[in-house]
This record gives C-alpha cells, structure tokens and sequence, in this order.
C-alpha cells in the first residue's frame, strides 16, 4: 500500500473501490444525457411562444429592465399561416401537463442516482446504506418539488 494513492485506506472495516472509473463514468453519463437527449427539458408546442417570423403580434405589454432596456411582451398573436389568435392562457393545460411530466420523469430518473449512490456507499462501507439512502432520496425528493414549484 502506497501513502500517495487516493484509493488506498488504512481503515480495515472500509472496502476498496475496485473500478473508480467505472462510477466516475456513471456519473458523467448520468449528468450530459438529460442535456444530449432533452428528456428533462420542456417540450414546447409549435405555437406556445411568439416567433415574429410566423407570426403577427396583436396585443402586448412594455416592459423595461432595470438597465434601461425596454421591448414588449406578447399577450396575443396570430398566426400567419392561419390567422389562428394565440395568448398564454390557450397553453395552460399543455403546460400543466408539462409540469407534471417534468416532474414525474426527473423523480424517476433522480432514483437511477439515487441508488446508484446508494449501491456505491454499500459497496464501499463509505457511509451506512440507510443514510445514504434516505440523503439521496430527500435531496431528489426537493430537487422534484422545485421543479414542480417553479414551472
């Protein structure tokens, strides 16, 4: 045993991580696929926002920031293909939806991490199962409220 190699221990009752790349590589994985894939991200529908090349602002509101840019945002437009008038509220229930799949797919996909940190500190004896558990499961549990919450 080497004193300069990370994954050495002197501790007898903690196990030695065999494969650290092969955990490292999970999470990797684990953090870039919602990004490649979009599976966590809102899936909008072809007329839910203003898009000013398809089409034609009716109504909207001024608004300005507090560095002194000013624009306007939309509140009603129609489309110029066919003439179809479209404002927030047309959305809410594609976006009720939304929100629950968001939630639903990112609680899911936090017990994937979930247990495989969970399965990580069994393996190693790095913390007991139980806590480790349950600190995954409350951290997931708040990260799908705040997504829920916020959208």
């Amino acid at each position: 045993m080497h004193p300069s190699d990370p994954y050495e221990t002197t501790d007898p009752t903690m196990k030695q991580e065999k494969k650290p790349w092969l955990y490292i590589s999970f999470w990797v994985v684990f953090f870039v696929s919602p990004v490649v894939f979009g599976f966590l991200g809102y899936q909008w529908l072809p007329d839910e926002s203003y898009d000013p090349r398809r089409h034609e602002l009716i109504s909207g509101v001024d608004v300005s920031t507090r560095y002194e840019e000013k624009g306007v945002r939309p509140t009603l437009w129609r489309s110029k293909e066919t003439m179809e008038v479209f404002g927030p509220s047309a959305f809410m229930e594609h976006r009720n939806s939304e929100r629950y799949r968001l939630t639903v797919v990112g609680f899911g996909y936090g017990l994937l991490g979930c247990l495989a940190f969970s399965l990580r500190a069994l393996n190693t004896n790095s913390q007991p199962f139980l806590q480790a558990v349950g600190g995954s499961l409350l951290l997931n549990t708040a990260v799908a409220a705040y997504v829920f919450l916020s959208t």
